[in-house]
């Protein structure tokens, strides 16, 4: 399945003229490889050429063995150390992706992800080189999920819903938004997922009206109405959950309220064109 995606990545690189694609640890590498790993303050690039060849992955040299045991496709790793620093390697690793000098072809990156420290390190290693933002490639290509990527985010759905579940039977009067928010994200991991995909908001009683609430010290009182908006990290994809939940009854206003964003998201359901892309 990986090695199928990557097919379709250098299909589209091909199309789009570009010579090839750096990636850096993020979602986009784990669609392509499988690797799972956190970016640090360390130089670390996936090299993907368009041509086919064997990607080239610049690499701390603690993170090699590790890399290489977990990666779903071969790479040619490029490790260096901090002693000597990482612009050998990338010099190598650069050469050895795209020929001696620079391509005539760009180098596609995402814009939104790869950050300056390794743009910079990759124009040092290859002088010459020009780049080409491959966000929208990557976006389009990860649009149309396979089976497999199905079953991970239903995964990650489940866990959320049962740690989700727990989390809401020990809700009590008199316990904290910072107190519910700790027991979130415990039942959340207990339940198999790798982590949170954020950091969960609880918004009790008035704070319910801000989305972006910050947890903080009100303490749950009788009737509240408590929004808690979670997910799950799980096999390198993630899951969304909103939940409203009433602690005890509800005040006499939060029926109407409930059916006014009610009414509100079926207007939307109705009348907005099919198609329509929206964050």
């Amino acid at each position: 399945m990986l090695n199928s995606r990557l097919e379709r990545v250098i299909a589209a690189l091909r199309a789009r003229q570009m010579a090839g694609l750096a990636l850096m640890p993020d979602a986009n590498l784990t669609y392509l490889t499988g690797l799972t790993f956190h970016h640090g303050k360390r130089l670390t690039v996936a090299l993907f050429p368009a041509d086919g060849s064997q990607p080239c992955f610049i690499i701390p040299a603690l993170e090699q063995s590790r890399v290489e045991d977990s990666s779903s496709i071969p790479m040619c790793y490029f490790a260096w150390a901090d002693a000597e620093g990482a612009a050998q390697a990338a010099r190598r690793a650069m050469q050895a992706a795209f020929g001696e000098t620079a391509p005539d072809l760009p180098l596609g990156i995402e814009y939104t992800a790869l950050r300056v420290m390794e743009l910079r390190g990759l124009e040092a290693a290859m002088p010459g080189l020009q780049v080409a933002d491959a966000t929208d490639l990557l976006a389009e290509l990860r649009m149309a999920k396979d089976a497999e990527e199905l079953a991970i985010m239903q995964r990650a759905a489940q866990i959320v819903e049962v740690g989700l579940s727990r989390a809401i039977a020990q809700i009590r009067v008199g316990m904290s938004e910072r107190q519910l928010s700790k027991i979130v994200s415990e039942e959340i991991v207990a339940a198999g997922a790798d982590g949170e995909s954020f950091e969960n908001i609880i918004a009790s009683g008035p704070n319910g009206a801000n989305p972006h609430h910050s947890n903080g010290q009100r303490v749950f009182a009788p009737g509240d109405l408590i929004i808690i908006d979670c997910g799950a990290r799980y096999g390198g994809y993630i899951s969304d959950t909103t939940r409203t939940v009433a602690l005890g009854e509800p005040d006499a206003e939060a029926p109407s309220e409930k059916v006014f964003v009610l009414a509100t998201s079926t207007f939307a359901q109705v009348w907005l064109p099919s198609g329509l892309y929206f964050m």
